[in-house]
């Protein structure tokens, strides 16, 4: 296998594993002498222009098949670091003497071929990189008219820039920042852990749940709340990020160590998951004034430091028989009992099922049905199958959805891939039709409505002047439109209600329309779940509810019918809690106050009893002050919370309160 073949696994681990996704990356073509646009005052770091910084890299991989103690698949590299400051916030990034080392079958590191390592060497030395430095922070990286660093290289240098950066604003105290690297665009935590004259020791920890511009086409696990109790097992991919630095006090980088854990859970095989531990470190050895100047090319393109998820073009023949060879590689494996082997065969079949067609799709499919690719075990089946949700391709789509729709896949795989629809970040237009027929089948139906209606909230973010039009939308706003129907009627002189459909199909029907949030043209079916006194509480808050995603533009259109039953003591408390809810996201200070001058009017007294001897029943006017007090509790403590939030996402509620 040639070098790139072996550095491929080290990009898969962000590819597939980290799932650093969101829409493509869009670079910014210019021409100028200058990477740095601006250049503000340095308050923390203050590396000298003419010097060059030297530091030693080490990063290493190691992932791990579960239900086994035997060592996995491992990767080293060392390098050495050479950063030249061209100016107060332009700097450069050399490697020398880089090293690379993989594991072999026992698990055990070696070196690759010499011919390959001098490919790998002088691939990722061949062109410096110059990046815009702003006190700490990488503003984003510069590729001159001579930098020729495939994307490969320049995702490896991104990630030894994002061990070098600090984003903190001074360091004398605890901070809550939000940090661009190769992660994505984070919340980041800071920690002082001790100070001395000469040194001072953070570390900071990564919200990667909440990370935003995490790159690819369309692949993508992020977390959208669901309540079923289906669906409430662990998330497929759970992630971790944390960094120790060493920071002179003289304004230079001493130490910084970062380790990164990705658990993946797709198998269905017991404890069968995935993980993957990345560590990365550099340390300062020395500086140098040996550095004598740039030679002045002007600089073509600005990139973020964000990973960039862009591939090499690879027919999807080719693209076949790759994934043909790892699955009767998987095969042997199998057979044999070679575990270590697994998690790399594993990642190099979810990289190449991205390369196929839907014809190639379906003919891999029908090869291991066949057993033509492996007749002694299943294990290639069972990875191919479930690295369909991974894989997230259009292609891959249409196969989970036809043998969804026919029953061939049931059970707890039926509910991964389903739940998987819903965390497509970027779904193109084409997979809109694709998963229509999940929504059309009654055996998909009621498992389906979430995650479509998610991975429809998510193409729409997207493509925000084509949404509202888009025909798929339509067709799901009109589907979900037509389950509520005349959801709640009232029978001829009676107050009892018949629906036209089950009061669960209801409940999914507006939970979707929730999690759609372009529900305009519903309100109107929203509203008679809403209103109607009659109808069961779980309705009545799950409209409530589907208000939650809608533009705020609309939404404060629609407003009068949650302010009513919010501002209602005849009302469960629960009902005008849910109504608050959905009117706050998108408050402004004038709202704000209408809600604390409503609540200040509420009753302060608990409410009135009748003593009949030993029972004591609640009057009406007791059961109004009680419902008004729980409400007014409840808002009270919500904006006091609000108030003392950190939470990037909930800031313009926080200034308007």
């Amino acid at each position: 296998m040639s070098v790139r073949g072996n550095f491929f696994f080290l990009l898969v681990i962000y590819t597939v594993l980290q799932s650093t996704l969101a829409s493509p990356i869009l670079s910014n073509k210019i021409r100028v002498m200058k990477c740095s646009s601006r250049c503000p005052e340095s308050d923390n770091f203050m590396y000298e222009r003419g010097n060059s910084y030297r530091f030693t890299y080490r990063m290493e991989t190691s992932t791990e098949m579960g239900g086994t103690n035997k060592e996995g698949a491992r990767l080293l590299v060392t390098a050495d670091v050479k950063i030249d400051v061209l100016g107060r916030c332009e700097m450069e990034l050399r490697l020398h003497n880089t090293q690379l080392q993989i594991s072999n079958e026992r698990g055990v590191l070696k070196k690759v071929k010499r011919e390959e390592l001098e490919d790998f060497k002088y691939a990722v030395r061949n062109s410096p990189l110059r990046f815009s430095f702003q006190d700490g922070v990488v503003q984003h990286l510069c590729l001159d008219a001579e930098n020729t660093d495939p994307p490969w290289v320049l995702n490896f240098k991104r990630g030894i820039l994002s061990v070098f950066q600090n984003g903190m604003r001074g360091w004398t105290h605890d901070q809550n920042v939000t940090e661009t690297d190769i992660v994505g665009e984070c919340p980041t935590k800071y920690k002082i852990v001790w100070k001395t004259p000469l040194l001072v020791h953070v570390t900071k920890v990564k919200d990667v749940l909440a990370c935003q511009k995490r790159q690819d086409s369309g692949r993508t696990f992020f977390s959208i709340p669901y309540t079923l109790d289906s669906i409430q097992s662990p998330p497929l991919l759970t992630t971790s990020h944390e960094c120790d630095q060493l920071l002179n006090t003289e304004g230079f980088l001493k130490e910084s160590h970062c380790t990164e854990k990705h658990v993946f859970r797709p198998l269905t095989q017991g404890n069968a998951e995935v993980s993957t531990t990345v560590k990365q470190s550099l340390k300062y050895t020395k500086r140098t004034k040996e550095w004598k100047g740039h030679r002045g090319t002007h600089i073509v393109q600005s990139q973020p430091l964000t990973f960039d998820h862009t591939t090499e073009a690879l027919n999807s023949e080719r693209g076949r028989f790759k994934v043909e060879k790892t699955l009767r590689a998987i095969c042997q494996s199998a057979a044999l009992d070679v575990r270590t082997e697994m998690p790399r065969l594993y990642s190099e079949l979810v990289a190449m099922m991205r390369l196929l067609d839907k014809t190639k799709m379906g003919r891999v499919y029908a090869l291991l049905k066949e057993k033509d690719l492996c007749s002694s075990n299943d294990m290639p089946m069972q990875l191919f199958l479930d690295s369909l949700p991974a894989v997230a391709t259009e292609e891959a789509l249409k196969l989970m959805t036809s043998l969804l729709t026919s029953g061939k896949v049931t059970g707890v795989r039926a509910t991964v891939w389903m739940t998987s629809i819903g965390f497509i970040a970027s779904p193109t237009h084409r997979m809109l039709e694709e998963v229509k027929p999940l929504l059309n089948n009654k055996r998909t139906r009621s498992s389906a409505l979430l995650p479509v209606s998610s991975m429809f909230y998510n193409f729409c973010l997207h493509h925000v002047t084509q949404c509202t039009n888009h025909r798929g939308v339509s067709d799901l706003v009109d589907s979900l439109e037509t389950s509520l129907g005349h959801p709640l009627r009232q029978s001829q002189g009676r107050e009892q209600i018949t629906m036209s459909t089950s009061p669960h199909q209801v409940l999914l029907s507006l939970r979707a329309l929730g999690n759609l949030g372009h529900v305009t043209r519903a309100v109107h079916f929203i509203n008679k779940c809403l209103i109607r006194a009659p109808n069961p509480l779980g309705v009545r808050i799950a409209a409530a509810e589907s208000f939650r995603r809608m533009p705020c533009e609309k939404q404060t259109k629609h407003r009068r019918y949650l302010w009513e039953l919010f501002t209602s003591p005849n009302e469960d408390p629960e009902l005008r809690v849910a109504s608050y809810l959905a009117m706050v996201r998108c408050a402004d200070s004038s709202f704000v106050q209408e809600v604390l001058d409503h609540v200040n009017k509420m009753a302060h007294k608990d409410g009135g009893f009748e003593n009949k001897g030993k029972d004591r029943k609640e009057t009406k006017v007791g059961a109004k002050a009680k419902s008004d007090a729980e409400v007014k509790a409840f808002v009270y403590s919500h904006l006091v919370n609000f108030r003392a939030t950190s939470s990037p996402h909930k800031q313009t509620l926080r200034e308007a309160i």
